[in-house]
């Protein structure tokens, strides 16, 4: 098991073709972590709440298209130089829909020029061959892409957007065409996995290949956004079982790969809302504090002393698809308390 662990990791994101800051910035991090202590590695920020479509799992949930008083384009630039100086080596922009916001190119150039990894997560209804170009030269390093199912109109119904299908396809080949190494994310539905024989996910690992991506990575369900209250969607051990027939690494890649995997959130990951509330991951709606009113250093101490217990107990799916941990941060009621909370011990 150790073995096929280690497959998965190493050095060679950052290390090989790479600039020679990000080569720096790789080194200057093992160095730091044994000086002062392990940090995360990924700072992911959702820029904005705002989104041109309306999926039936998004994880933003009731803040989805609400009015907010985003990060500024300057606390956008605090924030990521806080985390270059601190240690992190990645940055990735998701939202809502990361490419609504009018400044992110100029964000992800700042980032880039820094020698820190870019991604973004985005539904590709604006990726145009232009755009992409746009990205390219700005640094960009990656693009993820949603694609819920393989069929053009079944795609459109979950995302709540006609024309969404064809046009993050289009925009897979724009990105690819600048440059842009470009990968599929989806995820594994309760009905395909149970009564389909995975067949909705094997489709979209076959578009994954004709389009010519990366990878395809899948997610299970999670308990978390408007899927608060319907657990009922989560995948039994069988069920998660028959999806992890499906890798095919690096093809085909999974985020709980096996059930004794464990979070990631706050220890490889840590996650902004458009409003400055940090989180361990997007989908558990904890907030262990705002980095408008102290340092981004303190939240993450913050996180590392008091996330360790939930993580750890969580295994082959995310914590927040215990009951457990729900009635922990007191949302077995079904209650998104996204942005509410205070940060305390868990």
């Amino acid at each position: 098991m150790e073995q096929r662990k280690k497959r998965f990791s190493g050095a060679d994101r950052y290390l090989y073709g790479t600039s020679y800051r990000t080569k720096w910035l790789y080194l200057r991090r093992k160095i730091l972590s044994r000086v002062k202590g392990a940090i995360p590695r990924e700072l992911w920020i959702g820029v904005t709440h705002r989104c041109q479509c309306n999926c039936v799992h998004c994880y933003v949930g009731s803040m989805l298209n609400r009015p907010a008083e985003e990060l500024s384009g300057e606390e956008l630039r605090r924030v990521i130089k806080n985390a270059k100086r601190l240690g992190f080596l990645d940055v990735c922009f998701l939202g809502g829909e990361p490419l609504l916001r009018g400044d992110i190119t100029e964000i992800i150039r700042l980032a880039s020029s820094m020698g820190l990894l870019t991604t973004i997560y985005t539904n590709g209804i604006l990726v145009t061959r232009e755009r992409a170009r746009e990205l390219k030269e700005a640094g960009l390093s990656f693009c993820c892409v949603s694609i819920d199912s393989a069929v053009a109109e079944e795609h459109n119904r979950l995302r709540g957007h006609a024309g969404c299908f064809e046009k993050a396809t289009a925009g897979i080949t724009y990105l690819q065409e600048a440059g842009i190494r470009c990968s599929i994310w989806t995820y594994a539905a309760k009905k395909d996995v149970k009564e389909n024989g995975c067949r909705v996910l094997k489709d979209v690992i076959a578009l994954g290949r004709r389009l010519g991506v990366l990878k395809v990575v899948i997610l299970f369900p999670i308990a978390s956004g408007k899927w608060m209250r319907c657990s009922e969607n989560n995948l039994t051990l069988e069920e998660r079982q028959r999806v992890r027939a499906l890798v095919d690494p690096p093809f085909v890649a999974l985020e709980f790969p096996w059930e004794d995997a464990k979070c990631v959130g706050g220890r490889r990951m840590l996650y902004l809302n458009a409003e400055g509330e940090a989180y361990p991951c997007p989908t558990v709606p904890y907030s262990f504090g705002n980095i408008r009113s102290e340092p981004l250093g303190t939240v993450i101490r913050r996180m590392q002393a008091n996330f360790e217990r939930p993580r750890e107990e969580g295994c082959g799916e995310c914590v927040m698809n215990r009951s457990s941990f729900r009635e922990r941060l007191g949302m077995e009621d079904g209650r998104d308390k996204s942005g509410f909370m205070s940060g305390g011990d868990l």
